[in-house]
């Protein structure tokens, strides 16, 4: 899965001071992509706030393609605005059979478990 991101890598910014002339890490567009793993664990302290509305709707199906029936999305516990926005987000998908705080052991309130509807590739009849 490729995302989009505004913000530069971490890896650029973080290397560019040891880096000399005549080299340079300049931002190119396909450096605003990078991979991130479908794998049923969505971290979303690696995104900005504005990129979660279209992010999550994508993660989601594209684990459902996966055979993954259980999401969990990692929103941090902060003043609870995210996680807000998280739950408000599954409630309008179909693709949602359910949700909730995940238990202690998987991040307590700083993480939500989305149960998904199976992925179908056409119309059942």
């Amino acid at each position: 899965m490729r995302i989009l991101s505004d913000r530069p890598l971490r890896n650029l910014t973080d290397f560019r001071g040891l880096i000399e002339a005549p080299f340079s890490l300049e931002m190119t567009d396909d450096d605003k992509y990078f991979e991130y793993p479908v794998d049923g664990t969505l971290d979303l302290h690696a995104f900005a706030p504005g990129e979660v509305r279209d992010l999550i709707p994508e993660y989601i199906l594209e684990c459902r393609k996966k055979g993954i029936s259980e999401v969990r999305i990692i929103h941090g516990k902060g003043t609870g605005a995210m996680r807000e926005t998280v739950h408000a987000l599954l409630d309008r998908l179909e693709e949602v059979r359910s949700f909730r705080l995940a238990g202690q052991e998987r991040g307590g309130w700083g993480a939500t478990i989305a149960v998904l509807e199976p992925f179908s590739t056409g119309r059942q009849r």
